[in-house]
């Protein structure tokens, strides 16, 4: 069974929820970087990557000065990188990263026997330690959300299953 969630995940604004989480983790590798630098937490790995990323510790003020959210959003594919060289502050902010997701997907009350499916510029990385958190079936979609919108607008989609919403 194919979950259509689109409208569920907008009522529930989890879009606006998830692109928050992906900022929390960014901004917690910066964080992490920062207290090494000021000797407050023992090296581990993951600054050096991060100070590679910005341009090395002469742009660490600057970067900090400067921060949107794209600058942010860069510093992800490092933290999951390090984190799978074994990093262990960068497999924390991933482990938190997958704990906010499987909160996410129980609230969903998706049926046990769907899969769930993720997608994002994070989500290849992401899913088999979500599947294996949720003990479930996740997968990545077949084609991007440009498909999604040609099905439902030539009426080729799945009856989208309404989810009873949640408080916030």
């Amino acid at each position: 069974m194919v979950q259509w969630a689109f409208g569920a995940a907008r009522r529930l604004g989890l879009d606006r929820w998830r692109s928050r989480q992906r900022r929390l983790a960014r901004h917690n590798a910066l964080r992490h970087t920062l207290a090494v630098v000021d000797g407050i937490r023992a090296e581990d790995g993951l600054r050096e990557r991060v100070l590679a990323r910005i341009g090395g510790r002469a742009r660490l003020a600057a970067t900090v000065n400067e921060l949107s959210p794209d600058r942010v959003a860069a510093l992800a594919p490092i933290v999951l990188a390090a984190a799978d060289a074994g990093v262990s502050r960068a497999a924390a902010i991933r482990d938190r990263a997958i704990e906010h997701l499987a909160a996410l997907a129980l609230v969903l009350d998706i049926d046990e026997h769907d899969t769930l499916y993720v997608a994002g510029g994070l989500a290849a990385n992401l899913e088999p330690r979500l599947a294996a958190r949720l003990c479930r079936t996740v997968a990545l979609p077949d084609n991007d959300a440009m498909h999604g919108c040609y099905l439902l607008a030539t009426g080729q989609a799945p009856a989208e299953r309404i989810i009873d919403e949640v408080a916030l």
